[in-house]
């Protein structure tokens, strides 16, 4: 059975990682009933009207869904049970009124309640049950419905679309978490129990969210296909920029190198057989010029530690960066590597979990 942030806490093979007790049953009751003393403190001093709730509550979907250019909202954050969520709605549709519901007590639990931040520091002490996660979504939901309803803030009609929205959302879960989208056990256990009666379009309606969501995880999978593809052309693109910048440094470290090896070679006192310093694995040593290349000079140096004699080339300017008082001809210009140029390997937008299974 699946949990509600399951993608947080499993590896792409399904191992769990960072692992943790599981929350016990009594931790359980204790939270739920600190988090609904605080919802009622928190919703008793908040003063929001439904259509300013309703305003915000549309504002936080389009900060989490923005809107691409092609003016479908972008899906590619979202986790499997939020995609889940948009095609429950594709297939029970709402109207109006209940979409301002859903918005309403959308921002109300994630940005008037304590409800993310309590998952999130439970969390980081327990591995949270299914159990624990429907509990403490309900309890937010509840004292939601409560602040509304016994404070006079909605009409009658608006109380009735919390109460469809609300109970759509609770089928919504438990189809997903607790029948794994299985819409035959599903229907079964409806019927038996009596709890909702199913009429015909309902039970096709069930087998139809399934489909819904393989279309909505192909959308959001054609979305990120296309993002990956765009990156990987940006990429391309700066690599050949990157790559022309280097090209361009070499050739003017090149040409400055040759301009310095030029002098050096008829230099008066001779730099051929000179002392200079030079800076090996972090350390300075003394050592002998011993060949004047066209674009390198070959050193002689003996190592402190090992007394092993070593022979190694550096290009002429970076052997005029410890040795400034070697000649330099007029129209030197010491070449300057820019730190953008380095190469970085690409970064992939990889949420880390499976979206549709």
């Amino acid at each position: 059975m699946g949990h509600y942030y399951d993608y947080d806490d499993y590896d792409d093979y399904g191992y769990r990682s960072n692992w943790r007790p599981e929350m016990p049953p009594t931790i359980e009751k204790d939270v739920i009933k600190a988090q609904k003393e605080k919802y009622r403190q928190q919703l008793d001093a908040c003063s929001l009207t439904w259509d300013e709730a309703v305003k915000l509550g549309e504002n936080y979907q389009r900060t989490t869904h923005p809107i691409r250019e092609d003016g479908e909202e972008d899906l590619r954050g979202d986790g499997p049970y939020t995609l889940f969520i948009r095609a429950w709605f594709n297939v029970f549709k709402e109207d109006q009124m209940m979409h301002e519901a859903r918005m309403v007590m959308n921002h109300f639990r994630h940005n008037i309640l304590d409800y993310d931040d309590c998952y999130s520091r439970e969390k980081t002490k327990w591995w949270l049950t299914e159990s624990f996660s429907m509990r403490l979504w309900k309890t937010a939901m509840d004292s939601i419905y409560d602040h509304f309803s016994h404070h006079n803030r909605v009409t009658e009609e608006q109380l009735k679309a919390m109460e469809k929205s609300y109970k759509s959302l609770c089928r919504c879960r438990e189809f997903y978490f607790n029948y794994e989208i299985d819409a035959d056990f599903y229907i079964k256990h409806f019927e038996k129990s009596g709890e909702w009666e199913l009429t015909d379009k309902d039970k096709n309606d069930l087998h139809e969210v399934w489909y819904a969501y393989k279309d909505v995880g192909a959308i959001c999978a054609d979305q990120e296909a296309e993002e990956e593809e765009k990156l990987i052309a940006l990429e391309e693109e700066a690599e050949e920029k990157r790559k022309a910048g280097v090209k361009a440094f070499r050739q003017d470290r090149s040409a400055q190198c040759r301009k310095l090896t030029k002098l050096w070679k008829s230099a008066d006192p001779a730099v051929l057989g000179s002392k200079v310093q030079v800076k090996y694995r972090g350390r300075m040593y003394d050592a002998i010029v011993v060949k004047i290349n066209p674009t390198k000079i070959k050193l002689a140096f003996q190592l402190k530690s090992s007394k092993k004699q070593m022979e190694i080339d550096t290009f002429a300017c970076y052997l005029l960066d410890y040795n400034p008082s070697l000649p330099v001809p007029d129209d030197y210009t010491a070449p300057e590597w820019d730190e953008s140029l380095r190469y970085v390997p690409p970064t992939r937008n990889n949420y880390g979990y499976s979206r549709y299974y």
